[in-house]
């Protein structure tokens, strides 16, 4: 695997996309991961570790991996020291790993091991609001039956994730996946380290590019997959839907693309074929195990690829840097990162073994829950095409947000909608005013005391787009700072924003602000929302209320949308 140090315009250093399947398919011997490079620019990622087992033998093996995403690690460590007292340091890092050998803790019971790794988790988020905590479990499997272990482990799975800002490193699920031998009784014995040499790649592997980047706003939003040889094997020009052979493999790749929309992923096609042949062989094989109705962008035809591609970011509505590219022709690969930077990519197995294998461990996709919007998201990205043609049709815009019947609910201090603020605020690129990119603390204290939030949901005629968007602040008496003004690029264009900002002007007259204050950050991709905010305040980003909204109050007459208060 090769590691460029040229920087590309739109993100950080990355790996050879094209020759990295082995690295994310199969778990490789620990003297070969020494081999891979490691990336000399890029994005640092700092990692602190509190420790009671000796972290060394896992976090030689972080660096190659993090190279695959174009970061760079710097690893923090403390001493041993099972009460784990250093977590109360405040350090600048980007994540903080509470690695614990709970063998050393057996003398408590479960549910008080528990209370207290609890707790230490807390003192650690409290030291850095903005850096995420792991804490792991312990590595079980078949036969396993002492139930000290097992009690503790279903206690943290229950609690920690209820703590905004801590993930469980689950090793169990690792020690599932790579089966073998876990654990190593000589290794224990010379180091204390209780796992194989396997299993520190393994534990390492899914630091680096499972958690690791998805915490850290390494996000991929859309799948984009070709057809012939990778989705299935064969040429549906010339074999017919009844010459593709759709194996077991194949359809164990179907369900993790299922899994990954599930997860919030949305998938497209770009294929060189004919359109009618696509339909009719999704209509005539049961055994594929995705709909076409499940693929938010559909381009099948015999146009360039990273037209197509350009084109799929469009109907998503996404940069194209957001975007993972999967084809079984390494030249159709390149012809696309040349045409598009940033775009991720990687080549498929026509077998389909190691693409869906890869899948499971390519940066960016990885999530600890299923998100409950996920199918809301497809059909909304497939309704904005019938949008689209309604605003072809119309003789203005305002006919036209009328033709779609809006109904827009604005939710006071819905704690219930945390985890969509922290999503928007990490997800969202050119609607997101401030750049913050909330920690999951963060964003749960930004509906606590002296703070005001609203979020925003969305529905028309044509689909229920759900929670679309937030407004949050922070209130002084008098004075106001709008922290943060985030929408999803789902519904920009139909002054959703505007609307919401109206009546949170209002919200925070009848509070008795009489002064607010906008914060902005200036970022790649974020200028419509600059833009936006300009409309209505050309100069400093602050103002008296009273004017502002009735400039911003000009802006809403005469629109046709139905609003909807929901106040605690």
């Amino acid at each position: 695997m090769h590691v460029s140090s040229e920087t590309v315009p739109s993100g950080p250093v990355r790996a050879d996309w094209i020759g990295a399947r082995s690295l994310f398919a199969r778990l490789p011997a620990a003297r070969a991961l020494r081999r891979c490079p490691v990336a000399v620019a890029g994005r640092v990622v700092r990692i602190r570790f509190e420790r009671s087992l000796p972290v060394e033998y896992i976090d030689e093996f972080l660096a190659p991996y993090l190279a695959a995403w174009g970061a760079r690690l710097e690893v923090e460590r403390s001493d041993y020291d099972p009460a784990l007292p250093q977590v109360e340091k405040a350090a600048d890092h980007d994540v903080r790993v509470l690695f614990v050998d709970w063998r050393l803790y057996r003398k408590f019971a479960p549910q008080a091991a528990l209370a207290w790794i609890a707790e230490r988790a807390r003192i650690a988020l409290a030291s850095n609001a903005r850096a995420p905590v792991l804490v792991n479990d312990w590595p079980r499997g078949p036969g396993d039956d002492d139930p000290w272990f097992a009690a503790l482990n279903e206690h943290l799975a229950a609690v920690l994730p209820h703590i905004a800002g801590v993930t469980v490193l689950d090793l169990s699920s690792v020690r599932a996946e790579i089966g073998g031998d876990f654990f190593d009784g000589r290794n224990d014995a010379v180091s204390n380290f209780p796992f194989s040499s396997a299993a520190a790649v393994a534990i390492a592997r899914h630091l680096g590019l499972d958690l690791f980047p998805s915490l850290l706003g390494e996000r991929i939003k859309g799948i984009v997959v070709d057809l012939d040889d990778t989705l299935w094997r064969g040429a549906l020009g010339e074999d017919g839907p009844s010459g593709i052979v759709v194996g077991p493999a194949h359809q164990r790749l179907h369900r993790k693309l299922r899994d990954l929309q599930e997860r919030g992923i949305l998938l497209s096609i770009c294929s060189r074929n004919e359109a009618e042949d696509v339909r009719a062989f999704f209509a005539a094989r049961p055994d594929i195990g995705l709909r076409l109705g499940d693929f938010a962008s559909v381009q099948v035809n015999w146009m360039p690829k990273a037209d197509n591609l350009l084109a799929v970011a469009r109907d998503l509505n996404v940069d194209p840097s957001s975007l993972l590219f999967i084809d079984d022709n390494p030249a159709e690969l390149s012809k696309a990162l040349g045409m598009i930077p940033g775009l991720r990519v990687l080549l498929a197995d026509p077998g389909g073994e190691e693409t869906a294998s890869a899948l499971a461990h390519y940066p960016g996709l990885w999530s600890a829950r299923a998100d409950q919007a996920a199918s809301i998201r497809t059909a909304d990205v497939r309704a904005n095409r019938e949008r689209e043609q309604l605003k072809l049709h119309a003789t203005d815009q305002r006919s036209y947000l009328a033709a779609l019947r809006m109904e827009v609910t604005l939710h006071d201090g819905n704690v219930a909608h945390v985890g969509r603020v922290h999503d928007l605020s990490n997800k969202t690129n050119q609607f997101n005013l401030a750049l913050k990119r909330l920690s999951p603390v963060q964003a749960q204290e930004s509906f606590g005391q002296g703070n005001m939030a609203m979020t925003v949901s969305l529905k028309d005629a044509l689909s229920d787009s759900g929670v679309v968007g937030a407004i949050l602040a922070r209130v002084d008496g008098t004075r106001a700072v709008i922290a943060e003004v985030l929408f999803s690029c789902r519904v920009l264009g139909r002054d959703v924003e505007t609307l919401a900002l109206m009546r949170f002007l209002r919200w925070l007259e009848e509070r008795g602000v009489e002064r607010v204050r906008f914060e902005v950050a200036e970022g790649q991709r974020n200028h419509p929302a600059r833009d936006w905010l300009k409309r209505f305040v050309p100069g400093e980003p602050e103002g008296p209320v009273a004017i502002l909204k009735k400039a911003v109050e000009q802006a809403c007459v005469g629109h046709p949308a139905a609003i909807v208060e929901e106040h605690r």
